[in-house]
């Protein structure tokens, strides 16, 4: 758990530098969610991604599930930086006005792991960093 927190502050620390070095929004362009998961403590970014996702909307959402977990994490407005870098991503919704997509970026899950939680479990559709959408 302590190196996930390690790893954690570093993407707060890298976050903050790029806001403030005056870069664009984050490449997936949204408002977002830094959170230890609550199953492997380990860093994911959820991107709000879908109409209904206001700004304070997102905000809350992102907060509510921070303070459920008692874990660290923080809303950003500047998207999930470094999209490219992730393990896999997981749709939600998909084409809906309340569409989100959680980026993992390390796992100790398998990837096939990975893939039978979102699409079986929670209806999602994964994808790979591989893959181009």
């Amino acid at each position: 758990m302590k190196q996930s927190r390690h790893i954690f502050i570093l993407l707060v620390c890298f976050s903050v530098v790029f806001a403030s070095a005056g870069w664009a929004r984050g490449s997936s362009g949204e408002s977002s969610c830094w959170q230890e998961n609550p199953y492997n403590g380990e860093v994911e970014c959820i991107a709000y991604t879908g109409d209904h996702w206001t700004e304070p909307l997102a905000r809350e959402d992102c907060l509510q599930m921070i303070a459920d977990s008692s874990l660290d994490g923080y809303f950003s407005t500047f998207g999930c930086l470094s999209v490219k870098s992730a393990m896999g991503a997981c749709t939600l919704d998909g084409g809906t006005g309340s569409e989100l997509t959680i980026y993992v970026y390390a796992s100790a899950y398998h990837e096939d792991e990975l893939a039978y939680v979102c699409e079986v479990l929670a209806h999602g559709r994964y994808t790979t960093s591989m893959d181009p959408g």
